[in-house]
């Protein structure tokens, strides 16, 4: 027997062990990349805001071996921040090579850039279906900047951008719009998609619609232009994007380290007179909204929000409980699955229902021959207490043959569902066919007609007799 004061020392700890837990649902662990260019104490708040979610932090110079990314194809860190803008140079494990086999192993990646992007940044960002605008380029607009943190040298490069113009309100990423009642100032180079976008892609901060993209100086003659080859304006140059692997790996690139500054963060934001009501926010706002919205950023890089599970996936027929691999063609079948969504300020557990609207099933044979919707099972009515059940009834299709029950959800900003089960389904037995089709009726009578007519002619023929002949004596007389 422990001694209650011993007891009590081991369930305090115990506690507190779990009042620190990370947020994350892959784990709490981060490397932490940073230049000589970058001063670690520049980022003081956002390394408290992880800390404060339960992060452990390890930092390291780009060119540092130790710590390792990875050891015998296992994690050593969950998640990576690279603040190294302008570096050419980096250790074998924090190569491209080594940051995709990190992707692979479910990590997670944000990578923050600045005007002075390297080729390295460049490179790695096409991986992902992103271009950089060219270098010492930045986003400008002369009608939604800050004059709290504009620069004489960069004039109009401190963007104040608000959560009705410039977030995407995706509820998987972002928070309401009350969070954001302050802009984000924004100060870095903007990015593209290309001609044909990855759907992998989710957008998160793009620029409102007088901003462009150039280089903050005066032409020095007629043919100097300042604007890159590719000009960007408006909603197509974006500024904060994110990408999921099919493996729900994440990957987000931010055009700008100054959005997780100290400077940044509680700052209060001036704005022009003029432009307020364009702005949509108020005159004068007591901090700005990076604060809030890195918070959203690094909650969905990390996989804090936006993350479904499975749980639980059945099939059975109609009024049974047992599941089979062998259907057959034309049954009564029902199918369940229950999801979970991972929410970090959950109460009890950090794993509550999913609240999904559009979630169908497929019954596929190489093509879906059965979709259905599936609906949610209200509570009571057979739900599960672990998560949120959602169940589709069905008639197999009149086709033998080897199929799945596939729930395959794909939305932006939601880590995939991928859910699938095979079973096969047989045709009738030689036994359990009907005996008479309703539809063949014809064909029966007129058989039946025909064997009829030819027993009534046998009838006919073998008892119809014929009448009796009577013989008749003629006496004939003979002619002389």
């Amino acid at each position: 027997m422990f001694p209650k004061s011993l007891l009590s020392v081991c369930i305090a700890l115990g506690l507190a062990v779990t009042s620190v837990q990370a947020a994350s649902s892959t784990g709490n662990r981060i490397l932490v990349a940073l230049e000589k260019q970058v001063s670690q104490n520049d980022y003081s708040k956002f390394w408290a805001s992880l800390r404060e979610r339960g992060y452990e932090l390890t930092f390291k110079s780009p060119l540092d071996t130790s710590p390792s990314l990875t050891a015998f194809d296992e994690r050593s860190f969950d998640h990576v921040i690279l603040f190294t803008p302008t570096s050419k140079n980096y250790s074998p494990d924090l190569s491209p090579q080594a940051l995709i086999k990190h992707l692979s192993l479910n990590g997670n990646i944000l990578i923050g850039t600045s005007p002075s992007i390297s080729e390295f940044n460049r490179d790695f960002a096409r991986e992902f279906s992103i271009e950089f605008q060219p270098s010492d380029s930045y986003l400008i607009d002369h009608a939604h900047f800050s004059s709290t943190f504009d620069q004489a040298e960069a004039p109009h490069t401190a963007l104040a951008l608000s959560y009705a113009e410039s977030i995407v309100h995706n509820a998987a990423v972002v928070s309401s719009g009350y969070e954001y009642k302050c802009p984000v100032v924004y100060r870095g180079i903007a990015h593209s998609y290309g001609k044909e976008p990855s759907p992998l892609l989710v957008p998160i901060l793009h620029g409102s619609k007088s901003s462009y993209s150039a280089e903050p100086r005066v032409p020095e003659g007629p043919d100097d232009s300042v604007y890159p080859p590719e000009f960007l304006a408006g909603s197509k140059a974006q500024l904060v994007s994110g990408f999921q692997t099919l493996d729900n790996s994440r990957v987000v690139f931010a055009g700008s380290i100054d959005l997780f500054s100290d400077k940044f963060w509680d700052t209060p934001v001036q704005l022009p007179t003029q432009d307020v009501k364009k702005a949509h926010v108020p005159a004068d706002c007591a901090s700005t909204g990076n604060r809030a919205f890195v918070k959203d950023v690094t909650q969905w890089a990390f996989q804090e929000k936006g993350v479904l599970r499975v749980v639980n996936a059945t099939h059975h027929r109609v009024g049974e409980t047992e599941e089979r691999e062998l259907y057959r063609i034309k049954d009564d079948l029902s199918y369940s699955i229950t999801l979970q969504s991972h929410d970090p300020n959950g109460k009890k557990s950090s794993w509550l229902p999913a609240q999904v609207k559009d979630l169908q099933l497929d019954f596929t044979m190489l093509d879906p021959h059965v979709r259905v919707d599936l609906l949610p099972v209200a509570a009571g009515a057979g739900a599960r207490s672990e998560g949120q059940e959602y169940s589709a009834e069905f008639k197999a299709p009149d086709r033998h043959g080897v199929f799945k029950f596939l729930v395959d959800y794909k939305r932006a900003g939601w880590s995939f569902v991928h859910s699938s089960q095979t079973v096969s389904v047989v045709p009738f037995r030689h036994d359990e066919y009907p005996r008479f089709i309703q539809g063949a009726w014809p064909f029966y009578s007129g058989a039946l007609s025909t064997v009829g007519a030819f027993v009534l002619f046998c009838v006919l023929w073998l008892g119809w007799k014929e009448p009796a002949v009577v013989a008749v004596k003629v006496d004939q007389k003979k002619e002389i």
